[in-house]
């Protein structure tokens, strides 16, 4: 009885936290959802492009220069947190110089184009290193505000910059301006230590188990996910490229509503359960299934009417992408919060194999986009059956690990 107790209060601790978070991502959706309307008036496919190019690239460079600190950070203490978030803000700076670097040499970018995107990059994942900082506190309240206040000074920057100048340059500019209240309000000095290569080389000693294997698989799982966006304007040139990201962004509104606050919450949550781990996840899984089926089945029904009346005609391209890759982001809203549980229950070698054969697969498909000189469409068909069925067989894989551990654990 006295387990079942731990565990029903663990489970509504989780969810409260959980609910905080996705309250904050429900209202900062909600902003990018009422003010898409009009940005999508004001810019085109061939303007959004690049910019969501550059956001595809920030994700991929914060977690190749984080190298696993950024989960560690949420389960480290004291010296080791600030050890930890001092190296991280770090990272967020070395990603923005590379972020500079390749968008010159690969994409051509020139003059204030570079300046943009390297300060966006920046303050993209400085702010989300803050914002794991917090977590780690139990702020919750703080960063669910906080993403509110960061969508909205996105859209009010960008459709009144739009106004004068709808040019892909007003889209970074919103975006880099609208990181400064975030990193502004999380940040705070005594977060931060003095760096020297002795302390890095404890912090990785350390928290070696975030770093190898776990990294290497996130890294691979990421690039499979991202690797579509910033390959898609060499690929398929800016104007389809553009409505493949604006259906990216489109449906990733709803989905990010939970299963951004779900993971972090969920791997500082498992991190100090020691119970079993199977039922628990299982439910969180069926509760998210749940969700996942009622709220994309609704999106389903609405698009024909809703991507005319939100975007406008220049964007009608979107309906039938949208159709096709509404259900690979099901199934990632289920899947991609609990990916983590693979990192505590020790089974990062298969969580590993499992992404590299995903990564390998997707870059599969670009490929023979590439050779066969396939429209945007067409490559969409091939992308969606090929991310479901691996999405799928983790499923598996997620389930065979918690049933593991709890044997193991005797359980």
């Amino acid at each position: 009885m006295k387990i079942r107790s731990a565990n029903l209060r663990w489970l509504v601790d989780l969810f409260k936290a959980i609910s905080i978070q996705s309250m904050g991502n429900g209202f900062a959706q909600m902003m990018h959802f009422v003010s898409l309307p009009l940005i999508a008036r004001l810019y085109g496919p061939s303007e959004f492009a690049p910019y969501g190019t550059v956001l595809a690239l920030s994700g991929v460079l914060y977690l190749t220069f984080s190298l696993g600190m950024d989960l560690a950070l949420l389960t480290a203490r004291r010296v080791s947190a600030r050890l930890l978030m001092t190296m991280l803000s770090l990272s967020a700076a070395l990603s923005a110089v590379f972020a500079v670097l390749i968008c010159w040499i690969v994409f051509d970018y020139t003059g204030w184009m570079l300046v943009f995107a390297g300060t966006l990059v920046w303050g993209t994942n400085w702010g989300l290193a803050l914002g794991q900082w917090a977590i780690l506190h139990e702020r919750h309240s703080r960063v669910a505000c906080l993403r509110v206040v960061q969508a909205v000074c996105f859209s009010l920057i960008a459709i009144g910059l739009g106004t004068a100048w709808p040019a892909t340059q007003s889209l970074l500019i919103a975006a880099s301006l609208a990181t400064v209240p975030v990193v502004a309000l999380l940040f705070d000095r005594g977060q931060l230590l003095r760096l020297s290569t002795l302390r890095c080389g404890y912090a990785l000693r350390r928290y070696w188990s975030f770093f190898w294997p776990s990294w290497p698989g996130r890294f691979v799982d990421l690039l499979g996910t991202r690797g579509p966006a910033i390959s898609a304007v060499p690929l398929f040139g800016s104007a389809q490229a553009g409505l493949f990201l604006m259906t990216m962004r489109l449906l990733e509104l709803p989905s990010r509503l939970l299963s951004g606050a779900v993971g972090s919450v969920l791997l500082m949550r498992l991190a100090k359960h020691d119970g079993a781990r199977l039922t628990l996840v299982l439910v969180i899984m069926a509760v998210l299934a749940v969700v996942s089926l009622v709220g994309f089945g609704l999106l389903y029904l609405v698009l024909p009417w809703a991507v005319p009346l939100v975007l406008g005609e220049q964007w009608i391209g979107v309906l039938p992408l949208a159709k096709m890759l509404v259900f690979v982001l099901a199934v990632q809203f289920v899947v991609s919060p609990l990916s983590t549980i693979m990192l505590l229950n020790s089974h990062q070698n298969r969580a590993f194999k499992w992404q590299l054969g995903y990564v390998c697969t997707i870059f599969l498909t670009l490929a023979f986009a590439y050779v066969q000189g396939l429209d945007i469409e067409s490559y969409v068909v091939w992308f969606c059956g090929a991310t479901v069925a691996a999405y799928v067989v983790y499923v598996g894989l997620i389930v065979h690990s918690c049933w593991s551990y709890d044997r193991r654990q005797g359980f």
